[in-house]
């Protein structure tokens, strides 16, 4: 959805590119992988994805692959629940702390099971 690694320049065409694409995937597919980059950076835009795929592939499990750190913003995560999409799982690329750290280049972050 975004550029890995994140650079200075628009992407938004590729939210555009994600929308057409809703409309050509088959409503009966049974799980639709989101990644990135890192697509919740795109609040609106990803968003507005979330509620597009609800209404394009109402059955369709999202598989959505995220480092987390977006949800520290309770209003954000707040956001995604009030659009009321009951078919998404979350993916973390590590629940390691010191992995995940690595992973997404931040010194200190809250283990997701606390």
């Amino acid at each position: 959805m975004c550029s890995q690694p994140p650079r200075n320049l628009d992407d938004d065409w590729r939210i555009d590119e994600c929308h057409k694409l809703l409309e050509l995937i088959d409503s009966n597919i049974p799980i639709l992988g989101i990644s990135g980059g890192e697509p919740t950076l795109a609040r609106n835009e990803f968003l507005s994805l979330l509620k597009h795929a609800k209404k394009a592939l109402p059955s369709t499990l999202l598989h959505i692959l995220t480092n987390g750190t977006a949800f520290e913003d309770y209003r954000y995560v707040n956001e995604i629940v009030q659009l009321g999409h009951q078919q998404i799982l979350w993916g973390f690329p590590s629940m390691v702390l010191p992995l995940r750290c690595m992973i997404i280049t931040r010194k200190f972050l809250v283990p997701l099971t606390e």
